[in-house]
């Protein structure tokens, strides 16, 4: 069922699409943040409830009887990549972009993407901030907006470290994804990273825009803040994605070092390397972090920080080192 939806007008240069799952307690700020955008006309908000049931639903249908740009579409809980796909079908607009609902976007976020969009970019890209428990902090690629080459987009997303997957931090022409690209129902994770790099493969050039014009909620209970064996399982699923994105980067001819893979395992031994839920895998992460020992030392995107613990993960180190630390904190 959809509420606010009006007959196709050819105006429409962007389309967001917000998923929304039982949400109710962050909606509002995040609908309030889409409100304020300038150039009514041309752009729509694509919202798909996703089966709430915590009054998210009837406060999506109020909003949208107040402000026509609301499209809401109800359907049955498919989970999140079954919402995007939805939203991406229903959409109008030349471009999309993606909020997720309880985060916002900066109440000059269209004003700084719009001139890209005139001009007729496939792909723009800009910084995030992320907050919560009383803390902001912001993520920038670079220190001045610039147009990023083919090639160093791909091996930045191979990379995965200035730049991630993230849907929320760019706007993509609608062309792209084509009647193929979507997202899998068999993540409820990862589902961006899954898709991004075939995604944006054909782009010549992106746009990147040096400007935090997002703001993503940190927030205990959202899927990404699983916390547990849950997280143990995203990682898990993130090296696994990983190895399909190189796999599909080798068929192009680029032969990027495996850095994403490393940081994941890394990050994976050091947080759960005691965990039961990996002692199968455990040996097989490790050899591959000693096998790339010199990939990760003279690597300059690591620093520091991840190489210290690559050497105390790699070799075992980690378990005693974070044993000591705790009974020091008990004493």
């Amino acid at each position: 069922m959809k509420q606010g939806i009006e007959e196709n007008n050819s105006s429409i240069k962007l389309s967001i699409i917000i998923p929304v799952y039982n949400v109710a307690a962050y909606l509002n700020d995040c609908l309030a943040s889409l409100m304020i955008q300038p150039y009514e006309s041309e752009m729509e908000f694509v919202v798909v409830d996703d089966g709430s049931t915590d009054g998210s639903a009837e406060l999506l249908d109020e909003v949208a009887l107040k402000d026509s740009r609301f499209h809401v579409i109800h359907q049955m809980n498919q989970g999140v990549s079954a919402a995007r796909n939805k939203g991406l079908d229903e959409s109008r607009g030349k471009y999309i972009a993606w909020v997720d609902s309880d985060d916002m976007i900066t109440p000059d976020w269209y004003v700084s993407i719009r001139p890209y969009i005139m001009k007729g970019s496939e792909l723009i890209y800009f910084d995030l901030a992320t907050f919560g428990a009383g803390k902001r902090r912001e993520h920038s690629f670079d220190r001045n907006s610039r147009v990023i080459s083919h090639d160093e987009w791909c091996k930045e997303l191979s990379y995965d470290l200035k730049l991630q997957s993230h849907l929320c931090s760019k706007v993509f022409k609608k062309k792209l994804f084509g009647e193929t690209i979507r997202f899998s129902s068999s993540y409820s994770y990862c589902e961006d990273y899954q898709i991004m790099h075939r995604l944006t493969f054909p782009v010549k050039e992106v746009d990147y825009v040096h400007k935090v014009l997002y703001l993503y909620r940190n927030r205990r209970g959202s899927i990404v803040h699983v916390g547990g064996d849950g997280e143990i399982d995203n990682l898990m699923t993130a090296i696994q994605l990983w190895k399909a994105r190189d796999a599909f980067f080798r068929e192009q001819n680029l032969l990027f070092e495996p850095i994403g893979r490393l940081r994941l395992e890394l990050e994976l031994l050091w947080r759960f390397g005691r965990s039961l839920k990996i002692k199968g895998e455990k040996h097989v992460f490790r050899d591959d972090l000693r096998k790339n020992f010199w990939t990760i030392m003279r690597n300059p995107s690591l620093g520091m920080k991840r190489k210290v613990k690559g050497l105390l993960t790699m070799y075992g180190l980690d378990g005693p080192l974070r044993s000591l630390w705790e009974c020091a904190k008990k004493k």
